[in-house]
């Protein structure tokens, strides 16, 4: 099964996307799963302006990669360092416009 991954980032108009191929699915699931549980469970995800995370959609799973924190249906993990953000980004295709990859990597700097 592949995964596909969708940057969160517009309003109003369609977020981008793509495909992960079934060795970049095996490796998201890898990291997901040495992800530990969040010490607290938080609200909901913040749904302001501008970039808002990743939603990977995997078969009838939805996970939500943003702020630190993956959200699967059933579970909430920390990503502290936003490793898993970084690594979604990095497989993003070389045509996502160059400014969505810019606004995506300056909220990962923070």
């Amino acid at each position: 099964m592949q995964a596909r991954v969708v940057a969160d980032v517009f309003s109003g108009r369609e977020n981008p996307s793509w495909q992960l191929d079934s060795e970049q699915t095996a490796e998201f699931n890898r990291r997901l799963a040495g992800l530990a549980a969040a010490d607290t469970v938080p609200g909901p995800p913040a749904l302001g302006l501008g970039y808002r995370g990743f939603v990977v959609e995997l078969g009838d799973d939805t996970v939500r990669v943003a702020d630190g924190l993956v959200r699967t249906r059933d579970r909430v993990r920390q990503d502290r360092e936003r490793e898993l953000e970084r690594w979604l980004l990095a497989t993003a295709p070389p045509e996502l416009e160059p400014a969505v990859s810019r606004l995506i990597a300056a909220a990962l700097s923070h």
